[in-house]
């Protein structure tokens, strides 16, 4: 029981101090970062808690601003609007059009990514409502990749 009492002090040491610590811990420099990237800060990142405005910013960054990984920003931004318009999301839509065309897509790219996102939720919604065997699918999609010229 003595153990139980101790363990039960030191946790609420633990949460004091956290507490205390959160309470006055500094701002965050996040929001600085993302006015020098962006020119102002988006207000929907003050929504964001502050414990995970730095995870949420690294990845909005790395993802959508940076150029240096094996897709071209034009890729990314058409692969979101796939993306998008399959979840139909409009903040989304919004985003990845305009940074899409901001990175030189055109109509008729952005026309193509809806007509191959609409092809995929096509057959990915039959496929799986017919309870279609996967092991009986992927042996045929090896015979397809097999014989294309």
């Amino acid at each position: 029981m003595k153990s139980l009492t101790n363990v039960v002090a030191i946790m609420t040491l633990c949460l004091c101090t956290l507490s205390t610590w959160a309470q006055t811990a500094p701002p965050s420099d996040v929001f600085g970062e993302i006015e020098k990237e962006l020119g102002f800060v988006p207000e929907f990142f003050f929504e964001i808690p502050e414990r995970t405005l730095r995870d949420h910013w690294n990845l909005f960054r790395d993802i959508f601003l940076r150029d240096d990984g094996p897709l071209t920003p034009k890729q990314k931004e058409l692969i979101g609007i796939a993306v998008a318009g399959m979840k139909s999301c409009e903040y989304c839509l919004s985003l990845h059009h305009a940074l899409a065309r901001y990175h030189g897509a055109t109509e008729e790219e952005i026309n193509e990514v809806a007509q191959v996102s609409r092809s995929v939720a096509h057959w990915s919604t039959f496929l799986y409502s017919i309870d279609y065997p996967i092991d009986q699918f992927e042996k045929e999609v090896k015979e397809i990749v097999k014989n294309l010229p």
